[in-house]
């Protein structure tokens, strides 16, 4: 399963060490199945953040991130936006979302989280929110996420 860290939490998730409500998220990267997907304008917003550019490195060589392209992620933002159905600003993590696969999205910003709920523009399976400790639950196996393992290559949607 992946997951997309939005950057109005990233400071929280990414501190040394990292909020308690977030640790989960870090545990489940580095020593679980899980893996942070990124690219496009997200991947700008994080690089720039010093910490979190180091770790993002770090995972990508363990398999445990995945830099999808940005054309295809602008071609998704670009088919949100036409669509009329985001009330949230962040189309670049719906399309990170629908290029990648990832279904598990965690931030705080209620605006993406409607986006995030709503079918027509996450599905298959519908897309979940990390927001609290409480939501460790979410942290899961699916097969939405196709960004591929260290040792495998799975096909992208485009």
């Amino acid at each position: 399963m992946c997951i997309i860290v939005d950057t109005n939490v990233a400071s929280k998730v990414f501190a040394t060490p990292p909020c308690d409500a977030y640790r989960p998220i870090i545990d489940w990267i580095s020593n679980g199945g899980g893996k942070l997907v990124y690219g496009g304008q997200l991947a700008k917003e994080l690089t720039r953040m010093g910490k979190v550019a180091k770790l993002l490195v770090e995972w990508k060589r363990a398999g445990k991130a995945h830099q999808a392209r940005d054309e295809e992620i602008e071609r998704q933002e670009n088919w949100a936006s036409r669509s009329g159905l985001c009330c949230s600003d962040d189309l670049h993590t719906i399309g990170l979302a629908r290029v990648t696969g990832a279904r598990v999205l965690c931030t705080e910003d209620i605006k993406l989280i409607t986006d995030f709920h709503n079918h027509r523009l996450v599905s298959k399976p519908r897309g979940k929110v990390y927001r609290f400790t409480k939501n460790k639950g979410n942290l899961c196996h699916s097969s939405g996420c196709l960004a591929p393992g260290p040792a495998e290559r799975r096909r992208r949607i485009g």
